[in-house]
Order: structure tokens, then C-alpha cells, then sequence
């Protein structure tokens, strides 16, 4: 029997699309894939195990743009994304949930209900 010598990359609009093209939809696809992070619901456990970080909201007044604080960083035992805040850290030891709570309010701007005008 003879061998075929037909072959996908001898195709001039093939070429140049075969090996580039799955580059071109990993790069695409990756980043998404590296920091994907969905609402794990689970159990409630007995004590808070995620720190979470709610940011500003943007308000208009009468003297102009009013930058409102929200809760800030704050402890939960249900994960962030319940309350549609930012997930900060998980832990399942309770000290390193504390010192990353701390963490949390050392680096956040704003304290619970404070207002910048801009």
C-alpha cells in the first residue's frame, strides 16, 4: 500500500493557523483560568474562617461626587462572595484569620462610613 504524503500544513490557509492557534487560545483562555474564583457554599462553620473586603461606592449630592466607605474589611463564616464583597483570605485556623483581619484594616483607606468629597 502507498503511503499518503498528504498533509495539513502543505494547505496555504492552514499553515500558518495549525500550532499558533492553540498558542493564541491558551493564552486567551489562561488567565482566566489562574485566578478564577467562584462561591464555595458549603456548611456554615462555627467560626468565621474568611476575611472579606467590601470597597466604596461612588454617590452624587449636591456638592458634587461623594466617595461613600462600605463595611470595609470585616470576618465572616460564609464566603465573600454572599455579601458581593471581595474575598481577602481564607484560613482554617482562627489566629491567622484574625492577623489577616488585621491585615486587611491596616491596608484599607477608608474607615467604616467615612466620605471623601472629590
Amino acid at each position: 500500500m502507498k503511503e499518503s504524503s498528504y498533509n495539513l500544513y502543505s494547505i496555504p490557509e492552514l499553515r500558518d493557523c495549525g500550532m499558533n492557534k492553540i498558542v493564541y487560545i491558551l493564552f486567551i483562555f489562561l488567565p482566566g483560568l489562574l485566578f478564577a474564583q467562584g462561591c464555595i457554599i458549603g456548611n456554615k462553620p462555627d467560626r468565621p474562617r474568611y476575611v472579606c473586603f467590601d470597597g466604596r461606592t461612588l454617590a452624587t449630592s449636591q456638592s458634587g461626587f461623594v466617595w461613600n466607605a462600605k463595611r470595609g474589611c470585616f470576618m465572616s463564616s460564609i464566603p465573600c462572595c454572599a455579601y458581593n464583597a471581595t474575598h481577602y483570605s481564607y484560613s482554617e485556623n482562627p489566629q491567622y484569620v484574625y492577623h489577616s483581619f488585621k491585615r486587611c484594616r491596616y491596608q484599607y483607606p477608608f474607615q467604616l462610613g467615612e466620605m471623601q468629597t472629590h
